[in-house]
C-alpha cells in the first residue's frame, strides 16, 4: 500500500501549482502533477491530478497558499490538504467528464 491510503489522508507537503508537467513528491512517494483543478467560483488551484511513477493516480486537495509570491498575484505552492489515489470512475467525476457524457446522453 502506498503512503497515502485509498482514503484522503492529512498530509504536511507542499505542491506547486503554477503549472501541469511538474514534479510533486508526496508522503515520500514521486510522480507528476498532470493536471490542476480550479475552483468555479474564484479560480484558484483548489486541486490536482498525480500521475504516480509506479502507476496509479490520485487527487490532491490544496489548501492555503504557500512559497512565493508572483509578479501576476499568484503564489507558486500551495499547502497539501490531502491525497487520495483514485480510480477511472472517481477521475471523471472530479474533471467533469462524467458530467459531460450525461449531458451528451451518453452512458457512463
Amino acid at each position: 500500500m502506498s503512503a497515502y491510503a485509498a482514503q484522503a489522508t492529512p498530509s504536511a507537503d507542499l505542491i506547486y501549482v503554477e503549472v501541469p508537467g511538474t514534479t510533486a513528491i508526496l508522503g515520500g512517494r514521486r510522480g507528476t502533477v498532470t493536471a490542476l483543478h480550479h475552483s468555479p467560483i474564484d479560480r484558484s488551484v483548489d486541486g490536482a491530478f498525480i500521475g504516480w511513477d509506479d502507476g496509479g493516480t490520485a487527487y490532491v486537495t490544496t489548501g492555503r497558499h504557500a512559497g512565493e509570491l508572483r509578479r501576476h498575484g499568484g503564489y507558486t505552492h500551495r499547502e497539501v490538504d490531502a491525497v487520495r489515489d483514485i480510480g477511472r470512475d472517481e477521475f471523471d467525476v472530479l474533471s467533469g467528464l462524467a458530467a459531460m457524457r450525461t449531458q451528451l446522453g451518453w452512458r457512463a
